[in-house]
């Protein structure tokens, strides 16, 4: 999980890097190939698989079975707060498109790091299902 929100955070500097690209030669009246997004794309999908079935995975096998609804529940909620951040920062005034990036690479670094020292010192348990 943390490998696939490291990659997270370089798809979201890879788009900010095109966005610049992007910025930059449209002053002079340049373009750039569509071809730019497989990069993101291709890295933001395998953070994804890495991430979210691997999170929903481990929040099913973690969880008592007493727990297990809350728990997914509670995995949900985060994707839920997710999106809001999002939607709050993409209302900020006068926030030109590769700063909203650089933005979104920054709070996934800090949210890799965070989650790769807890995960390090995380205890496995196994609850099996009868």
């Amino acid at each position: 999980m943390s490998i696939g929100m490291f990659l997270a955070a370089i798809s979201f500097a890879a788009v900010a890097l095109i966005q610049m690209r992007i910025d930059g030669l449209a002053a002079a009246g340049g373009k750039v190939s569509v071809a730019w997004q497989l990069i993101p794309y291709v890295l933001m999908t395998v953070a994804e698989v890495l991430v979210s079935a691997t999170g929903l995975e481990f929040a099913y096998t973690q969880a008592p079975r007493a727990m297990k609804s809350t728990v997914l529940g509670l995995w949900l909620l985060t994707v839920t707060v997710g999106n809001l951040l999002v939607s709050l920062i993409a209302h900020m005034p006068k926030l030109d498109w590769a700063t909203f990036f650089w933005t979104f690479t920054g709070l996934m670094l800090v949210a890799a790091g965070i989650f790769s020292v807890v995960a390090y010192f995380y205890k496995v348990r196994t609850y099996l299902q009868e």
